[in-house]
């Protein structure tokens, strides 16, 4: 049987370094944190980091008891402000904005866009 031998001046390195050390992978800290929205279930469903700093958000706002809600996509800067915001969908109907993804010249939105009280299908937005 072989034995593994450790330098003494490695093995005492290693003792009074290992305590200094911090972990690779910690936790994150929260930069800041930040709400909009109505008095009714609002939510985000995705956001991505766009081109030029900051986010942009989409998702959903309205009142969820009439089934009557809309998309949105929302611009953010890197703080956390909001710079713009855009409402997807026709009033009266169900329509959420769920991914987001940056082009050359804006944004393409997938979701749901309502075609009756209660119906709905799957949709694409093109923003500009």
């Amino acid at each position: 049987m072989s034995e593994v031998c450790i330098p003494r001046a490695l093995l005492f390195s290693l003792i009074i370094l290992l305590p200094c050390c911090e972990p690779a992978f910690c936790a994150p800290e929260v930069e800041w944190i930040t709400g909009w929205g109505t008095e009714h279930e609002d939510h985000v469903f995705e956001g991505v980091h766009v081109e030029g700093g900051g986010f942009c958000v989409v998702g959903k706002c309205g009142d969820p008891d009439s089934s009557k809600v809309n998309g949105f996509v929302m611009k953010i800067d890197a703080t956390g402000e909001q710079e713009w915001l855009t409402v997807l969908g026709k009033q009266g109907f169900h329509d959420e904005a769920r991914c987001i993804i940056e082009v050359h010249d804006g944004f393409i939105v997938g979701g749901t866009t309502g075609i009756s009280k209660r119906r709905s299908k799957a949709c694409l937005w093109k923003i500009s």
